[in-house]
C-alpha cells in the first residue's frame, strides 16, 4: 500500500497555497501603485508570483519550509521598499525602510506561524 498523505495534510497544503495565492495578489497590488522604479529586470505580475510562491512554500507544513523562510525576507523587503518610496506620495526614506522591514517580518512571521500551526 502506498503511502497517502492525511486529509490534515493535504487541507494545510491547500491553505498554504491559498495564503500563497493570497500575499501573490497582495503584493501585485502593491507593486502597480509604484509611479517611480518600473524598470525591473521582471514584471510586476512574476514579482508578485515569485513572493506568493515563496510565502506558500514557507508556510507549507514541512520541515524545510524553514528555508523558504529564509529567502522569503529579502525578495519581500526589497520590494515593499520600492513600492513604499516609489507611491505618488512617497515616504521618507527612513519611515519606508522600517516599513519595508515590518512587512518582510510580519510576512515571514506569518508564514512560520501557518507552518507550525498545520504540523502541531
Amino acid at each position: 500500500m502506498p503511502n497517502r498523505p492525511s486529509p490534515e495534510r493535504l487541507k494545510a497544503a491547500l491553505f498554504a497555497a491559498i495564503s500563497g495565492a493570497g500575499v501573490a495578489g497582495f503584493t501585485y497590488g502593491a507593486l502597480e501603485l509604484r509611479i517611480t522604479d518600473r524598470d525591473d529586470l521582471l514584471p510586476s505580475s512574476l514579482e508578485a508570483i515569485i513572493v506568493g510562491l515563496a510565502f506558500a512554500l514557507a508556510s507549507a507544513p514541512v520541515s524545510w519550509a524553514i528555508a523558504a523562510r529564509a529567502v522569503l525576507i529579502v525578495p519581500t523587503f526589497f520590494l515593499y521598499l520600492s513600492v513604499f518610496l516609489g507611491k505618488p506620495a512617497p515616504l521618507p526614506f527612513f519611515a519606508g525602510f522600517v516599513m519595508a522591514g515590518l512587512y518582510a517580518l510580519l510576512l515571514t512571521a506569518l508564514s512560520s506561524y501557518f507552518s507550525e500551526r498545520a504540523r502541531g
